[in-house]
């Protein structure tokens, strides 16, 4: 029984590493790479303090623009509290240009390092180029949720 138990925790540990991603941001030439390897480019647009058109432009390594990334927001009585007051929901509109496929995603942050970290543990991108099959897969599980809630 020790064995086995030792046998299933080694194949869990590595499996477990086996699908780590490793996702970095270079804030100065605005490349991510996965796993050590260059994969997309992110530039930022309107973002700042009360900025009312925050996105972000996602490009392969060609240079073509691929995604676009917006960030979008509404008011639902579903979601007032004392922390919220006013019942904000914060998520991102994410739109596959060359298919035209469109999803929405909930919020991870503004940071441009965590709208990479999506996109690179989504594993969007192959070969410094869009996966179009990983789009359509992300398409398909993340859906449209917000566009489906009654908004004030």
């Amino acid at each position: 029984m020790k064995t086995l138990f030792s046998f299933l925790f080694v194949l869990f540990v590595s499996v477990a590493s086996a699908q780590k991603t490793e996702v970095e941001w270079n804030e100065e030439s605005h490349i991510a790479t996965v796993n050590g390897i260059d994969a997309f480019k992110i530039e930022r647009f309107d973002c700042g303090f009360g900025a009312v058109d925050c996105h972000y432009d996602v490009f392969d390594l060609s240079g073509n623009k691929v995604m676009r990334i917006n960030l979008r927001d509404y008011n639902s009585v579903m979601q007032i509290s004392k922390s919220n007051p006013q019942g904000r929901v914060v998520y991102y509109e994410v739109i596959f240009l060359p298919t035209r496929e469109i999803c929405e995603v909930d919020f991870a942050g503004i940071k441009t390092e965590k709208v990479a970290r999506m996109i690179g543990k989504a594993q969007l991108f192959q070969d410094g180029a869009l996966n179009l099959r990983a789009a359509e897969e992300f398409v398909l599980v993340h859906g449209r949720p917000h566009s489906a809630v009654i908004k004030f």
